[in-house]
Formats: structure tokens, sequence, C-alpha cells
């Protein structure tokens, strides 16, 4: 039932969203967006296409380790996940579909610890792709005063926080967060305990990447 609920809220606020950009743009607007880009505009469609089976694929990767699940269910909540991160603010309401739809053919620690190990190994990918990208620009580009310093300063923050994140998740993130919680007083001794022991599977699982 919780499940449902979740996925019917964001329904709810997809449609919202995507009742808002309809209005916003308008039916010129979409015409001047799908006939402008012409050919390109199926060629993107393609490549995003593509991107989803790929990321299907990947999540599929973690989860397949902890749990017997078809290709097809990952790929359906994948692909449910991104049109619900398409459509709201943040880009991050799709990581709980995910979840929650793969919950429906997997353990709960399965399901989450694979859509979180994917998530750090997109991360990854992506700033190490922008760093390679940075350190070539700036062999070939020469920029204006104190700019090649400032974007490297950039890079490497990006970099060591990415790091961080790694490192966060082989010492167990769910923990450290709890543990952060209780010294915080957010959460009481009592509720932190009961909820480790739900989480230490998850962690468990998480402890693997990389």
């Amino acid at each position: 039932r919780t499940r449902h609920i979740l996925h019917a809220i964001a329904l709810v606020v997809g449609a919202v969203a995507l009742a808002i950009l309809v209005d916003r743009l308008g039916r010129e607007g979409f015409e001047r967006a799908i006939l402008g880009t012409g050919r390109w505009f199926l060629i993107i469609a393609a490549i995003d296409l593509a991107s989803v089976f790929f990321d299907a694929g990947g999540i599929y990767c973690f989860v397949r380790p902890l749990a017997k699940v078809s290709y097809w269910r990952v790929f359906a909540a994948q692909a449910s996940g991104i049109a619900i991160n398409r459509l709201t603010p943040g880009n991050s309401l799709g990581e709980p579909i995910k979840i929650t739809m793969l919950m429906a053919h997997v353990p709960e620690a399965a399901a989450v610890s694979a859509v979180v190990m994917f998530n750090v190994a997109s991360y990854l990918v992506a700033v190490s792709a922008i760093a390679v990208g940075v350190v070539i620009t700036l062999l070939w580009v020469d920029l204006p005063g104190q700019g090649g310093l400032i974007v490297l300063l950039v890079t490497a923050t990006m970099l060591a926080l990415v790091g961080g994140l790694v490192v966060l998740a082989r010492r167990g993130a769910l923990a450290t967060l709890l543990r952060a919680g209780r010294k915080l007083r957010l959460l009481s001794g009592a509720r932190a305990a009961r909820w480790g022991t739900r989480l230490a599977e998850i962690d468990g699982n998480i402890r693997r990447f990389g």
C-alpha cells in the first residue's frame, strides 16, 4: 500500500510539472522544439533511449549478485524513475520510485543498495569525465586571468567530494548517518539501534562497491 501511495504521489507531481511545462511552452513552443530540431530530435531520442537500456544494465549488474530478477523488471524501474526525475524539481524523486518498484521483486536491502551503488558509480564516471575534459581543455585553451586555476580548484573539489562519497560508502554510509543523527540528538538511542539493525544488510551490500 505504501509503495502504491508513493507511486501515486510521484505520478501526480510529474503530471503537474508536465502540465506547467506544456502551459509555458504552448503548442507553438512544442512545434519549434520538435520540428525545428528536425532529424536531430530522433537521434537525440534514440541516444536517450539507449542510455536507459545501459543504465538499467548497470543497476542489473549490481542487483543480480544479491537477488534473482529479470533485466526487464529492472528496465521498467529505471525507465519509470527517469521519467519522474525529468518532470520533477531536483531530479531525485525518481530514485525512491526505482527502489520501490524493485522491492516488488527483490528484497529491500538488494533494491536499495543496488540503486545506491549505481548512483555512486554514475557520479564517479561523470566527475572523472569532467576531470579529463578539464585537463584537455587547459592544454589546448588559454583561459584568461586566473580562470585556469579556478577551474582546477573546482575540479579538484568535485573529485574530493566524490572520493569522500566512495569512502563513506565503503565505511558504511547509513551507519555513519545514524551515528551522526544520534550525536546531534536527532534520533533517540532506541530508534537508532532499531534502524541500524534494519539497515545493516544494506550497508554490508554497499561496502562491496569498488
